[in-house]
């Protein structure tokens, strides 16, 4: 283990004494890594270096994780994606890489496969961004290279059949995916309808990969939820290139993220740790859970996440609440931006959800410091109604002590936490 690695889990292993891990703070200042602005999508090379795409370039950088400093390997992708459009001075337009996978030392990069958002016409089409790509890593720590393996380029027109189609049996165009890449709609239009895919991880035993939209939200739910899609051949689809496809996806899963998108996926567990974001400009990023069983909601977590335009995720292990994420940000045009922090407890959570009239009732509430949730109780077969409405204070937790007048008749029920939108 080298010196900084050895100081930095010195640092974790000290904040937890100090501090519970509930309260999800910083445990170490921000790494500033030169020339790797609008970082979009990281995967591990070892230990102690990380691979960073960004959404700007086709080029791939390999960078010590917690020093600052330039990048120690670079490579342009441009010539082997086969691009065709090409923007000012004669340079290919970018693929927007906007999320990685990984499995082993293969890396999946997936592009954003949205329109354009700063150009005119707005929403312009730009196929350069419909690709899907592998890249193998080779060597160890900075004598690490990427090697090219394949590529695929029509997962969009994949999504827009499998919509049409109704191959998902929700209904045939229930998502509107061809209504959402259509030329025109932005991918952060403020209707939440535009079309842009932010997210890609793996299931923890390899077999699927998981598709993350950040827009659009779904349009049966009132524009509130976000959507995944599993692909079942992910691998398949980098053998050739371009490789034939199709791709096949599996049963989609819908998400109560509070009105956000996804902006980033990472297996956690058996299941999936997603930055959560807005889909148009403004609004807050906040990290959930999702446990992988499909039917559970996603539940979000205390972690202080300070830095601009938080997009991906990287865990050393074990992989628990406690434990250490580092968090890099795309939201610098020149340089990327990590940091680490404690992922704490999911919230809200209630300590003690029983209560009983006989035994008398207070219960400790969990929460994100400065936020407002009602409280909700019931009995025990009856539907859950709202008795109060609570702030969290700076310490992230309270306790309550309801007026027995607002509990249901019956002796003992259940309480809860709901978070106000």
């Amino acid at each position: 283990m080298s010196s900084a690695n050895e100081m930095k889990r010195c640092v974790v292993l000290g904040f937890l004494i100090a501090s519970p891990a509930l309260w999800g703070l910083n445990v170490a200042v921000a790494a500033t890594h030169l020339g790797g602005g609008n970082a979009s999508a990281v995967a591990l090379v070892d230990a102690d270096y990380m691979v960073i795409g960004d959404d700007e370039t086709q080029e791939l950088r390999i960078y010590h994780r917690w020093r600052s400093g330039v990048a120690d390997y670079v490579r342009d992708f441009s010539q082997e994606l086969g691009l065709r459009e090409l923007g000012a001075m004669g340079r290919f337009r970018e693929v927007d890489i906007e999320a990685a996978a990984q499995l082993g030392s293969r890396v999946y990069w997936l592009g954003s496969h949205s329109n354009c958002s700063n150009c005119t016409p707005l929403g312009e089409i730009r196929r350069n961004r419909r690709r899907l790509f592998a890249t193998d890593i080779t060597g160890a720590g900075r004598q690490s290279t990427l090697h090219y393996v394949g590529r695929y380029d029509n997962l969009l027109s994949d999504l827009v059949s499998w919509d049409s189609g109704n191959l998902h049996r929700k209904g045939a165009a229930y998502y509107g995916f061809e209504q959402s890449a259509r030329p025109g709609l932005p991918p952060e239009a403020p209707t939440l309808d535009g079309f842009n895919l932010e997210g890609l991880a793996f299931s923890a035993d390899g077999t699927v990969a998981y598709l993350g939209f950040r827009a659009p939200l779904i349009p049966g739910s009132g524009r509130t939820l976000a959507l995944v899609v599993p692909v079942l051949n992910l691998p398949q689809l980098v053998i050739g290139n371009p490789a034939p496809g199709p791709a096949i996806f599996g049963d989609p899963i819908e998400l109560d993220l509070n009105g956000r998108g996804i902006r980033g996926l990472e297996t956690f567990g058996t299941g999936l740790m997603i930055i959560a974001g807005p889909v148009a400009s403004g609004g807050s990023f906040r990290l959930f859970s999702w446990s992988g069983r499909r039917g559970e909601p996603a539940h979000e977590h205390l972690a202080e996440l300070s830095l601009p335009v938080p997009e991906s995720l990287l865990f050393d292990p074990p992989q628990q609440i406690g434990g250490g994420v580092q968090v890099i940000s795309d939201g610098s045009r020149t340089n990327a931006s990590s940091q680490w922090v404690i992922l704490g407890q999911p919230i809200p959570q209630v300590l003690q959800p029983t209560w009983s009239k006989a035994n008398g009732f207070g219960a400790t509430f969990f929460g994100r410091p400065g936020n407002d949730y009602w409280v909700e109780v019931r009995e025990e077969t009856g539907a859950w109604r709202t008795v109060d409405r609570i702030t969290i204070p700076f310490s992230g937790y309270r306790t309550w002590q309801p007026d027995y007048d607002l509990l249901p008749r019956r002796t003992h029920g259940m309480v809860r936490l709901r978070t106000i939108p």
